[in-house]
């Protein structure tokens, strides 16, 4: 039914879907225009469209039996999305949040902080964690850190754990109505870029092998995925819209900061690299050799805290490194920061610096004004 309306299902974002038109006057490489978009979960569709998709609509509401419909204002696979008058979209869970209660410690064990949780415990805290695990995915970043560190510990639950995840849910708790927001008109399809920032820890964490032992020594990598203004291409101050986030173990052991901040910047690139193929994708610009196409259509711009790996990224000669799996890393990283538009990698041996139409952009800023740094 959906398919049958003349919307088309994106080929890099499964259940969601559009329609465009083309422009009378095409600019550059933008020949199409966005009528309609809508994404779907179970029994449940949610659009956003413009006048010209009315028809769209009425066709899929013949097809589907749609008992309940709201504007403005409503519920969608479990968190609240509302739209002000000037188009400005929040996105929140508080009915989730406020419904969260906190794991119960039985009484006279309070204090024992390295026993093992009991088993009525660890069913109230497999509960609970699950709405953590929600909300931190749908519009809680704040406490996703927080939450794949519980997420850790889940084979040798203890007292300790249990007291966190009832901090977690005090501090999800001070703020309900916490959540996105998508500021209206700061965007526009037309002029904007992928942004994809990065952060990684130290040795500082534990993980379950599967062995189910946690495992000490290994590191933490956090990433953000947005769509930015073009300001943000020259490293200035810039409007963006969060798209995705994660907060998740590099299961490599690393021994270097340098390692672990090049391995998560490449699963953030990776992230992002699907992000603006979807894009492009929607404005008819992806052909068969999907990268390349989509990198000439718009621009992805890394941003990390650890200047050895922007730097090595960024010059001409990559220089020698003594770890291979990292130089490979790396290697395979600046064939696409080296990349010109109309090519499928770049040879930095080739030029002496890039150049300005380069389709891939790396950033250092400091730590101090790292936005992944409280994923990590």
């Amino acid at each position: 039914g959906i398919m049958e309306s003349g919307m088309e299902e994106n080929t890099f974002i499964r259940a969601m879907y559009f329609i465009t038109k083309k422009v009378e006057k095409p600019l550059g490489r933008w020949s199409q225009d966005l009528v309609m978009m809508m994404v779907t979960h179970v029994d449940g569709l949610a659009w956003s469209d413009t006048p010209e998709s009315h028809s769209i609509i009425q066709y899929i509401k013949g097809k589907f039996p749609i008992d309940k419909e709201a504007t403005g204002g409503f519920k969608f696979t479990g968190h609240e999305i509302k739209q002000d008058e000037d188009f400005t979209v929040h996105v929140k869970c508080r009915d989730t949040t406020l419904k969260m209660g906190m794991v119960h410690i039985e009484h006279g064990k309070r204090k024992e902080q390295d026993r093992k949780a009991t088993t009525e415990e660890y069913d109230q805290f497999r509960s609970v964690n699950g709405s953590l695990i929600w909300i931190a995915r749908v519009c809680r970043p704040d406490v996703s850190y927080r939450v794949s560190a519980l997420q850790q510990r889940v084979k040798e639950l203890a007292v300790s754990d249990l007291r966190e995840c009832n901090k977690v849910v005090e501090f999800a708790k001070e703020d309900p109505d916490k959540g996105l927001t998508f500021k209206s008109g700061v965007l526009d399809w037309k002029s904007m870029c992928v942004g994809t920032v990065t952060d990684a820890s130290q040795g500082e964490e534990e993980w379950v092998e599967e062995m189910q032992a946690l495992e000490p020594y290994r590191s933490q990598g956090g990433r953000l995925n947005v769509l930015a203004t073009m300001d943000l291409v020259q490293g200035e101050e810039c409007h963006f819209h969060l798209i995705s986030w994660a907060s998740q173990i590099i299961k490599r052991v690393v021994r270097a900061t340098i390692q672990g901040e090049a391995y998560q910047l490449q699963t953030g690139v990776e992230s992002g690299d699907i992000l603006r193929a979807a894009v492009a994708y929607m404005f008819k610009a992806v052909g068969r050799d999907w990268e390349a196409d989509a990198a000439a259509f718009m621009k992805h711009v890394w941003v990390s805290d650890c200047e050895s790996v922007v730097s090595a990224l960024n010059r001409s000669v990559l220089g020698k490194i003594q770890d291979k799996r990292l130089g490979i890393e790396l290697a395979a990283m600046r064939q696409s920061l080296w990349r010109v538009p109309g090519t499928a990698k770049g040879d930095p041996r080739m030029d002496d610096e890039r150049t300005a139409d380069a389709t891939d952009v790396c950033l250092w800023v400091d730590t101090d004004v790292m936005l992944a740094d409280p994923l990590s």
